[in-house]
């Protein structure tokens, strides 16, 4: 497993990757600009934090919200409606998959939500349909692309509903 620390958040994160680093450094050029390299078990060095992809590989960026009860702990709620506020893309195709997951469940339902908007700099893409009625509520919102200078940018997620039953 590889580990890394946020010193931002001041926690540690895993990370998947296709290939496992064995060791990371960080380097300077003569002009201050700072780079960072990690070693594979192959004998192969590779700088990270360059390029679109992670070794050919696109990279996918997820976004999770916890479980949370929208109307109260015994108040039962129906969304009906679920927006992302994220920075516009416009080089991308691919869509943001948003699953949601009702009543802590582990199984969820997938629709998916354009990021694309040429001539702006933030897209909110909707979904209108009604969601099933539950008490709590879980969200994640994923993109994978290769050809974006920075993937998924999510700026906000505002999730409409109402109550339906109450214990």
């Amino acid at each position: 497993a590889e580990w890394v620390y946020d010193i931002a958040r001041n926690r540690w994160f895993e990370i998947d990757r296709t290939a496992d680093l064995v060791c990371g450094v960080s380097v300077h050029d003569t002009d201050g600009n700072g780079y960072t390299y990690g070693f594979l078990d192959t004998g192969y060095m590779e700088r990270l934090e360059n390029g679109n992809d992670f070794d050919g590989t696109d990279i996918t960026f997820t976004v999770t919200f916890g479980d949370i009860p929208l109307g109260g702990l015994a108040v039962e709620t129906l969304v009906s409606a679920v927006r992302l506020l994220t920075v516009a893309k416009t080089t991308t195709e691919n869509s943001v998959t948003c699953t949601h997951y009702g009543d802590t469940s582990a199984t969820g339902t997938a629709f998916t939500m354009s990021p694309a908007r040429s001539g702006y700099r933030v897209a909110v893409p909707a979904f209108d349909e009604k969601i099933s009625s539950d008490p709590f509520h879980s969200f994640k919102f994923e993109m994978t692309t290769d050809n974006e200078a920075c993937g998924f940018e999510p700026l906000a997620a505002v999730v409409t509903y109402h109550p339906v039953h109450t214990d």
